[in-house]
C-alpha cells in the first residue's frame, strides 16, 4: 500500500464529480504551501496532546517537532494555533469525560480493501461509546478561508464518511446503531459555530460501500469525463484541465461595465465561478513556473532573476559609516526596534549627495526566478540539468 492513494478521501468531493480528474492527475506532484504545512503542523499537535495530557496551551512559544508526510519539522507553536487547538482538544476530553467506557483512536490507519485496493487513508479522531452504541468520526479543519459543512443538502460531507467507514469496517466488533459524523473547525465562521455534526443510521453506511465502489471504477475508465464545478479549487491537474481552460475562456467573453445592459443570473454565476477561476489562473502559473525550473522550455516565456532588494553587507559597519553621513538630527532614526532599518527607508534620509555610500554597504540579492513573457528586457536564466533535477 503506497503512502497516498489516488482516490483518497480528502479528495473524494474532487475525483466522485469528476472522475476524470484522477487520470488527469497522474504524475503530477502537489504542491505544498504555507497553509497545508500550517495544517499539518496543527493536526500533529492535536494529536499528540490527545495522545498525553500536555495542554496545547503549554506549546505556546516552545519548538514542537513533527512528522510532515516523511519529513521531519519543527515550528515555534504560534499563540492562536495553540488556543484554537486547545478548544477542540477540551471538547473532545469533555466526551470522554462523559462516558469513562468510550474508546479513543487517533490518526488510526484502514484500508478498505475489501472495496477496492486503492481504498485506504488515515482518520483524525474516532471515539467508541459503547453505552449508546454510537461511532464518533472527527476531522479537524484548520483552514479560515473556507466554511467546510459536515452535511449539503442532505449530502453528508465525502470526506468524513469515508473515514467513518473505515472505521466500521476495522472494528466490526462494535457493532454501532449509528454514526456521528463531526467538523472541528476552529478558525473559520459559521453560523452553526465552530464544530458541526450530523448522526447518520448504519444502513447509510452500506449504501455508501456501494457507491464507493462504483465511483473508483468510474475513475479507471480511460474516457472518464472532466466535470468542472467548485471541486476543480484543489485539483493538481487544474493548470492543465481542458475542461477549466474553456470554462475561463468564456467566461472573459462577457463583459460587465456601467452602462451596459446585463443579466442578473449571469452576474450571479459569474462571480460564484471567479474563486474557482482565480485558483486556475494560480495553478496555471506555478505548473508554468515549475515546468520552467525542471528546464522544459515554455514557448514565448522565460526564467528571470527576481527583482533584487538591497541588504547589509554587515549592519553594524553601515551603522557606524551612516552616522558619519546623515544629518546628527536625523541620526537617532536609523535604527527600527531592534535592527537597522532597511536600506531603502535608509535612502529616504540621506542627502543626495551621500547616497552613493550605500553602494559600498549594500549587496543586492534576488530571492529567486519568475516566470515572464520573452518581451521582458531581464536576461533570461539558464538552467542546467543538474540544478533543475535536483531539487525534483
Amino acid at each position: 500500500m503506497t503512502t497516498h492513494s489516488k482516490v483518497g478521501f480528502s479528495a473524494r468531493k474532487r475525483w466522485k464529480n469528476c472522475a476524470g480528474s484522477v487520470r488527469l492527475s497522474e504524475g503530477i506532484a502537489s504542491r505544498s504551501s504555507s497553509f497545508a504545512e500550517e495544517g499539518t503542523a496543527a493536526h500533529a499537535l492535536q494529536e499528540h496532546c490527545l495522545r498525553t495530557a500536555d495542554e496545547p496551551r503549554a506549546w505556546i512559544g516552545r519548538p514542537f517537532d513533527y512528522d510532515d508526510h516523511g519529513v521531519k519539522k519543527t515550528i515555534v507553536v504560534p499563540k492562536d494555533m495553540a488556543e484554537h487547538i486547545q478548544g477542540v482538544v477540551d471538547r473532545i476530553r469533555g466526551e470522554l469525560a462523559a462516558d469513562p467506557d468510550a474508546v479513543l483512536l487517533v490518526e488510526e490507519k484502514f484500508h478498505l480493501s475489501s472495496i477496492h485496493p486503492d481504498l485506504f487513508g488515515t482518520g483524525d479522531v474516532a471515539i467508541w461509546f459503547p453505552k449508546r452504541r454510537r461511532l464518533q468520526c472527527r476531522d479537524l479543519k484548520y483552514g479560515a478561508g473556507i466554511a467546510v459543512e459536515v452535511e449539503e443538502g442532505g449530502i453528508a460531507n465525502e470526506q468524513i464518511e469515508g473515514y467513518g467507514l473505515g472505521a466500521l469496517l476495522k472494528h466490526p466488533e462494535w457493532n454501532p446503531v449509528d454514526v456521528e459524523l463531526v467538523v472541528d473547525q476552529p478558525r473559520a465562521f459559521h453560523e452553526d459555530g465552530p464544530t458541526r455534526s450530523v448522526v447518520l443510521p448504519l444502513v447509510h453506511f452500506v449504501d455508501l460501500a456501494a457507491d464507493l465502489l462504483d465511483e473508483v471504477r468510474a475513475t479507471e475508465d480511460p474516457n472518464a469525463p472532466l466535470n468542472d464545478g467548485e471541486w476543480c479549487r484543489f485539483c493538481p491537474a487544474a493548470g492543465i484541465c481542458p475542461k477549466l481552460a474553456s470554462r475561463a475562456q468564456e467566461a472573459a467573453k462577457i463583459v460587465f461595465a456601467p452602462g451596459l445592459p446585463y443579466d442578473a443570473g449571469q452576474l450571479a454565476e459569474t462571480l460564484e465561478w471567479l474563486p474557482i477561476l482565480e485558483a486556475w489562473i494560480k495553478n496555471v502559473r506555478e505548473f508554468a513556473y515549475a515546468e520552467a525550473e525542471k528546464g522544459h522550455v515554455v514557448p514565448r516565456h522565460k526564467l528571470v532573476e527576481k527583482r533584487a532588494t538591497r541588504k547589509w553587507r554587515d549592519e553594524q559597519a553601515a551603522a557606524e559609516s551612516l552616522t558619519r553621513v546623515v544629518p546628527a538630527d536625523e541620526a537617532s532614526t536609523l535604527w527600527e526596534p531592534q535592527c537597522l532599518k532597511s536600506p531603502a527607508a535608509i535612502e529616504k534620509l540621506l542627502p543626495k549627495d551621500q547616497r552613493s555610500v550605500l553602494d559600498e554597504l549594500c549587496i543586492k540579492e534576488s530571492s529567486g526566478h519568475t516566470l515572464v513573457h520573452e518581451s521582458d528586457k531581464r536576461d533570461a536564466v539558464k538552467i542546467d540539468a543538474k540544478s533543475a533535477f535536483a531539487g525534483a
